[in-house]
């Protein structure tokens, strides 16, 4: 049963990362595109309910869930007419009972072939994208302009504080996962971090760390690079990115990483550093901005909200 839990589980994110561009493009889709779809949806249900069988309780009904989602995701799709939001709302649902099923594996510990891909999906949200660019630069802002380093250092520490605690509520309160991560942050959460620690809480830990151990301007630069880099190799990647460098990542991804991370830096280096001329800011920003496309791409277990902003800022103090 093990084996067939992960199969059934590789075979649901390989249709979440495969039917993503589909579904976004609803009924404009192209009809062999649909048709593709469509039988993939079928056949995967159909694999669920076969499962199901053979499965405790408990894993029977979330089975179930799965099974349905694909019928209703499919049957959203094939309508005449069509609803957007309707359709979105079950290929997130969908995404969801994924990351349970993947999360189901990984507590589990069952043992997964070398071969097989698991992995926490990152669907395409704008506000997301929009909302890491934003938080990146008033973080910035706020260091440059408003506060010193001390009180940086209690507001970073009170907000991770109220980030960890929430972590622990949810934990132990199915109510409080939900109400967190569908509701209260719903429109710029990812599917995983209802079972892991959520990216903002990895992102204000880099950023506390930073403000105490590092000078401010690398931090700044940390920060800088991956609130640009980061989403622009995520929009990139899902558009354009047919062809793949390490996992899910693409060579479209990081070379738009790399370029937009240099220009952010390059800009920050010479306009805001006092003594930094545009030659050597480019110099410096060139080899961040490698850095930082490096830690994204490699960063699998270690989350890049965390790996990226203090990697780059390390060598932002060495450098400086």
């Amino acid at each position: 049963m093990a084996e067939e839990i992960i199969d059934l589980t590789s075979g649901l994110y390989r249709f979440l990362i495969a039917g993503e561009a589909t579904v976004l493009a609803g009924r404009r889709a192209a009809e062999e595109a649909r048709a593709r779809f469509l039988q993939r949806a079928s056949h995967l249900s159909q694999r669920f309910q076969e499962a199901r069988r053979d499965a405790g309780e408990r894993l029977s009904a979330r089975l179930d869930e799965i099974s349905a989602s694909l019928g209703h995701v499919a049957a959203e799709l094939d309508a005449r007419r069509s609803r957007t939001g309707t359709l979105t709302e079950t290929w997130k649902g969908l995404g969801q009972q994924y990351e349970a099923l993947l999360d189901h594996v990984r507590t589990r510990r069952l043992a997964v072939p070398a071969d097989v891909q698991l992995d926490h999906i990152k669907p395409r949200n704008y506000s997301r994208n929009l909302f890491h660019v934003g938080m990146g630069l008033v973080c910035i802002l706020a260091y440059e302009l408003l506060l010193g380093r001390g009180a940086l250092i209690v507001v970073g520490s009170s907000a991770l504080g109220l980030f960890i605690f929430m972590d622990i509520l949810r934990r132990y309160s199915p109510y409080w996962n939900q109400h967190f991560v569908q509701r209260m942050f719903g429109a710029i959460s990812r599917p995983g971090e209802a079972y892991r620690i959520p990216s903002a809480t990895w992102y204000t830990a880099a950023l506390l760390v930073g403000v105490i151990f590092l000078p401010q301007h690398a931090v700044e630069v940390g920060a800088l690079v991956l609130a640009v880099g980061d989403p622009v190799a995520s929009l990139a990647g899902k558009r354009w990115g047919t062809r793949k460098l390490l996992g899910q990542k693409s060579w479209v991804g990081s070379g738009a990483f790399l370029v937009v991370s240099f220009a952010a830096a390059t800009t920050f280096l010479w306009l805001v550093v006092p003594g930094v001329g545009l030659a050597r800011a480019a110099t410096i920003a060139s080899v961040l901005s490698l850095l930082g496309a490096l830690t994204e791409l490699l960063s699998r277990r270690l989350d890049d909200n965390l790996s990226i902003p203090l990697a780059v800022g390390l060598m932002a103090a060495l450098l400086l």
